[in-house]
């Protein structure tokens, strides 16, 4: 395309899935644009409203093109919107919440009731805090483990004699609701993971190279086509891709100068951090005076006690988001 003056060059490679996805789905609305009704013609008949249902013979683009094209096209944006394409996710955002809200409910109560004193009820109370200690962080866990950990302490509260304890606490409803609630998210995990193995897709690198081919052809055909047999729709299509071509490469340019800056940003945090962690370790060290009594002058050199080592400060992590 870069041979061709008049047509903007851009490189495809560079472009992430969206913004690839976006192009292609854009030259799809100027190289196909619906077929106009007979009203909507001019009497003249001009080949600017020719009906473009097999390719678009005014810009030279072929039927077979226009197929593959809008084929690849859609296995494009199923791969760019996987998420939003499974309606399933959304749901099982909303039951994780509903779950994590009521299993801490739950968690709370069973602590708080452990420090009361509630005559008749400490045995019970007891039992069932001794099986719920290990689960108190259960709604901190990645959603799996989140699953698979609420269904042992379910399936421990359930031993013999604990339903007992539980319903005397008065939190068998709640515990129900627990169960009905991690029941639901595992049958949209399931369906989840039904629905993405019943589509098939191809890797988006198979998808976009040949997309990269059908574009320069259908592009170059267009160019040629203006060039050697100018109408008010093939010069129109040529202004357009330019326009479209280069609001990609500017949106391009802008997400490449917003990371750079974040790089920066982050490197700059870094150092920050690098320079008050050696405050902390230079605020560590020790002087010895040479007379007993005597102020230290502040020029003056300081050593490190030997065996005296620097904590790192702690960490923590997320372990769900």
């Amino acid at each position: 395309m870069g041979r061709f003056k008049k047509l903007h060059s851009i490189s495809l490679t560079s472009l992430n899935n969206a913004e690839y996805t976006y192009l292609m789905g854009r030259l799809d609305e100027l190289a196909f644009p619906p077929a106009k009704s007979d009203e909507d013609v001019d009497d003249g008949g001009s080949p600017s409203v020719v009906s473009v249902t097999e390719g678009n013979p005014d810009l030279g683009i072929l039927e077979s093109e226009k197929v593959a094209f809008k084929a690849d096209l859609a296995l494009m944006r199923d791969l760019v919107f996987e998420k939003k394409s499974l309606d399933e996710s959304e749901g099982m955002e909303d039951v994780d919440e509903q779950r994590d809200d009521v299993v801490g409910y739950f968690v709370v109560s069973v602590k708080r009731m452990k420090q009361l004193t509630i005559p008749g009820m400490d045995d019970a109370i007891k039992k069932v805090y001794d099986i719920v200690k290990p689960y108190f962080g259960v709604a901190k866990l990645p959603l799996n483990q989140e699953t698979v950990s609420i269904d042992g302490m379910l399936a421990d509260l359930s031993r013999e004699g604990i339903p007992e304890c539980v319903e005397r606490m008065g939190l068998k409803p709640i515990l129900e609701q627990i169960q009905a609630l991690n029941d639901e998210y595992k049958r949209l995990d399931a369906e989840r993971a039904k629905a993405r193995a019943a589509i098939e897709r191809e890797s988006g690198k198979d998808v976009r190279a040949r997309m990269d081919v059908l574009f320069d052809d259908m592009t170059t055909a267009a160019f040629v086509q203006s060039a050697a047999n100018p109408t008010e729709t093939n010069t129109a299509f040529i202004k357009d891709l330019n326009d479209l071509i280069d609001a990609v490469k500017s949106a391009y340019n802008n997400r490449m100068a917003q990371r750079e800056e974040d790089k920066k940003e982050e490197e700059g945090k870094k150092e920050e951090g690098q320079k008050e962690e050696d405050d902390k370790t230079d605020g560590g060290t020790t002087t010895t005076p040479e007379t007993p009594g005597t102020s230290t002058d502040p020029s003056a050199s300081t050593t490190k006690e030997p065996g005296t080592a620097t904590t790192p400060p702690e960490t923590s992590t997320q372990s769900k988001a």
